[in-house]
């Protein structure tokens, strides 16, 4: 099927995902899943130039300013990249889902489980900001902001956190 060559499935592994859980797959998830038809136009775009450098039957080492360069590939990745929307606008709730499938199975292929990895933000976390913000509207003209400087008093420290300020002589003052 087009773009769905297991190739794909392989460069996704060894690049995107080489690094296990510090992989760029993990690390930006939300720049490759989906994988994106950029990301596979790319990947098109490499494997002409990887061929291209056996177009005399043998591997040619290109010379460091004749390697892979914007310059002399932008326009096969633009044809790629074409030929994917194309792809795409067939049938684009199939073509997405097939993207997914893409970088689900190139991340377990991996070994990489990512309920391994620590959550930034742990469900007790979720539950104390929805209870912080349950009864605020976020309109900043009706609620009070904290302020830990006084705006006529430039002697005055940040907040200690329990309440108080503190001056710089060391006396608290009121909140």
């Amino acid at each position: 099927m087009f773009a769905e060559h297991p190739i794909f499935q392989q460069i996704l592994r060894r690049v995107i995902f080489g690094n296990r859980m510090e992989s760029r797959g993990i690390v930006f998830s939300r720049f490759f899943d989906p994988v994106s038809l950029e990301t596979i136009a790319l990947f098109m775009t490499l494997i002409r130039y990887t061929i291209s450098l056996f177009s005399t039957g043998i591997y040619v080492q290109p010379d460091k300013r004749d390697g892979f360069t914007e310059q002399e590939h932008k326009k096969y990745y633009v044809e790629y990249l074409q030929a994917l929307q194309e792809w795409n606008s067939c049938h684009e709730v199939v073509v997405l889902n097939i993207r997914k499938r893409m970088y689900k199975r190139a991340r377990e292929k991996s070994g990489i489980d990512v309920s391994d990895s620590a959550a930034l933000v742990t469900e007790a976390t979720k539950v104390q900001m929805k209870l912080q913000l349950a009864d605020r509207t976020g309109d900043t003209d009706t609620e009070e902001e904290e302020d830990d400087y006084s705006d006529n008093d430039t002697t005055r420290q940040p907040s200690t956190g329990n309440g108080s300020l503190v001056s710089t002589s060391g006396e608290r003052g009121a909140a």
